[in-house]
């Protein structure tokens, strides 16, 4: 399965294989193709906030910090998280001799350096390598079950997770191989049936990631669209989002109300993302910025 759109993989970061990580890592493992290729090391990840509501806010300075370790592979082993609270979070990646991650550990430290908990994932595969089964475990206790089901061409076909709700995402793809719906299913209780609360669909031009709209399954309607914009070296460089939310005035009617969201994509000759610009209706100043910094492995 070949997924070329930067964000997609946050669709699927809601649970299993890395657990519910739905930040910058998924980004990066959308690059890794890149990354590997450039022989990548490390990458430092700086978010900043500027402005709120075009006010210079607190969140002048970085806010979240995050460094990326990568082995001689080009694969994620370590991101460490900084925040402008002094709160620490570190996530270990181990993989076998065959590549497998068979582990991943959480590790949080509060703004003192005190330890607040060490969680670990531990994975189980089939015969063909592919992971079946996950748990995040906290000592002795399951925080939460995974399960994972593969269609004959061996992509995700559906992940189920318990502990204490239920939750489950399917998958459907087209004949590349990519990813052209994902449903998310939830339920009350761990006896409860399932119900389908979203389903967002994909659509791709020369096997980029060209659009991504996200819809209510109850009522049809459109909670977010995107729009990915790239250049003649297929490099992602706009997006565009439009998010709908519901709002209501005093006693008046439930309305719907629309925010556009623009984000600029700046990449260095690699193909490497170096800045991520935020933009909000037509503001023309940024709200939120993001920068990368690579080194490379030496020969």
């Amino acid at each position: 399965m070949k997924l070329t759109g930067l964000l997609i993989l946050l669709t699927l970061a809601t649970d299993g294989l890395f657990g519910q990580d739905r930040h910058a890592e998924w980004k990066l493992l959308a690059q890794n193709e890149k990354l590997q290729k450039s022989r990548c090391k490390e990458i430092t990840e700086k978010e900043y906030y500027p402005l709120f509501n075009g006010v210079s806010s607190a969140y002048d300075s970085a806010k979240v910090v995050c460094k990326y370790e990568l082995d001689t592979l080009g694969y994620l082993s370590r991101i460490t998280e900084y925040t402008s609270i002094g709160t620490t979070d570190v996530k270990n990646y181990l993989r076998n001799q065959r590549g497998q991650y068979y582990s991943k550990e959480y590790i949080f430290y509060d703004s003192s350096g005190n330890l607040k908990y060490h969680d670990k994932w531990k994975f189980d595969y089939n015969s063909k390598g592919q992971i079946i089964k996950s748990e995040l475990v906290r000592g002795d206790e399951i925080l939460r079950t995974v399960t994972m089901e593969y269609d004959t061409y061996g992509n995700y076909s559906s992940q189920t997770s318990t502990h204490p709700y239920k939750y489950k995402w399917t998958y459907k793809y087209d004949r590349s191989g990519d990813l052209v719906e994902l449903k998310e299913w939830t339920s009350g209780s761990s006896t409860d049936s399932f119900r389908c609360v979203s389903v967002k669909t994909y659509e791709y031009k020369n096997r980029h990631l060209i659009r991504e709209i996200k819809k209510s399954c109850e009522t049809n309607e459109v909670w977010d669209d995107f729009e990915y914009r790239y250049d003649s070296k297929g490099n992602l460089v706009q997006i565009n989002e439009k998010r709908t939310s519901w709002v209501t005035s005093g006693n008046g009617p439930r309305e719907r109300e629309i925010t556009e969201f623009k984000t600029v994509c700046v990449n260095d000759v690699a193909g490497r993302i170096l800045s991520m610009s935020t933009f909000m209706n037509t503001e023309k100043l940024a709200f939120h910025y993001v920068y990368y910094e690579y080194k490379e492995w030496k020969n």
